[in-house]
């Protein structure tokens, strides 16, 4: 799954794509493995009553930690043993005097 992060994304929760029917169902545990390495990260996939699911516990601090901006885009993908995800961030950037820059 990919996402191109939204205000809401990097201040509250993460809103979770109807076609991203890969990640958890609702109200179970992701675990996911920072991109460092150094971190394994639990979120809990939560559904509301309108449906639309959302990551939530941890979601936050991580958002804080990895300095998470809107227009960065966050793959998730699932670890071949199974047992949980690996996580890739791209930042936004923008192409300036023909050199792409990262917007941190």
């Amino acid at each position: 799954m990919y996402n191109e992060l939204s205000p809401t994304d990097t201040s509250r929760n993460l809103e979770i794509p109807k076609w991203a029917s890969d990640l958890p169902p609702g109200n179970a545990t992701m675990h996911v493995v920072d991109p460092n390495g150094d971190t394994t990260w639990e979120f809990i996939c939560s559904t509301r009553s309108s449906g639309r699911r959302s990551m939530t516990y941890q979601w936050i601090d991580f958002a804080k930690k990895k300095k998470l901006r809107p227009g960065d885009i966050l793959r998730f993908y699932r670890l071949s043993n199974g047992d949980g995800y690996f996580m890739e961030l791209e930042r936004h950037s923008i192409r300036l005097f023909g050199v792409t820059m990262c917007i941190s």
